[in-house]
């Protein structure tokens, strides 16, 4: 598969790797993404532009989207497989970093739903979790440091690493309690500092 270029009402869409946005979003800042088409959308006066940043990335976007297709074949296939019912082995915490991250929350008030974007300090690490079976997994894990989300966690499986046939709810209990093991003293330190 290689980018395109489409008429879009007025404009021009043009569907760009994920692995590639950033580096479209430098050369097109004010592009807007559309999740209908799942495709960028660029003004008529970046045509000439558009079509020659095509024209020098199409090799490199061919092959992230095939990547793309077989990583996305191999995740179809492994949920085909039977769940993996086995206990948790063990759960260790790799290196933890705090670093500066933008959050989006949504919240209903008055039967309307808003959207808040925030940026938030956070610690975040991943936690390599043993199966009794001697499978491996990994969760990339996420704590906010602010007191508001204090027991807020955001915890996402590493698909590449053979989560996906797993027990979820299972795996997500140890990253949850290996890594408040390892980071409650830093977390209660840091709300402490804000009240």
């Amino acid at each position: 598969m290689k980018m395109t270029i489409e008429k879009y009402m007025r404009s021009y869409a043009v569907n760009v790797p994920f692995d590639m946005k950033d580096a479209f979003k430098n050369e097109f800042w004010s592009a807007e993404w559309i999740p209908q088409l799942k495709r960028w959308k660029v003004g008529p006066s970046k045509l000439e532009k558009l079509t020659q940043w095509v024209e020098e990335n199409n090799a490199e976007a061919e092959r992230m989207f095939e990547a793309a297709r077989i990583l996305k074949e191999q995740l179809a296939h492994e949920k085909t497989l039977p769940i993996n019912t086995s206990a948790v082995k063990s759960a260790k915490v790799g290196k933890t970093d705090i670093y500066s991250r933008e959050f989006e929350l949504h919240y209903f008030s008055d039967e309307e739903l808003y959207s808040y974007k925030g940026e938030a300090s956070c610690v975040g690490g991943i936690v390599y979790i043993e199966l009794e079976d001697g499978t491996k997994a990994e969760m990339k894990v996420e704590v906010p440091l602010s007191y508001e989300h204090f027991r807020s966690m955001i915890i996402t499986p590493v698909f590449e690493r053979g989560v996906v046939n797993h027990e979820l709810y299972k795996l997500e209990k140890a990253a949850k309690e290996a890594f408040d093991a390892r980071v409650k003293n830093l977390l209660a330190s840091c709300n402490r500092r804000r009240r």
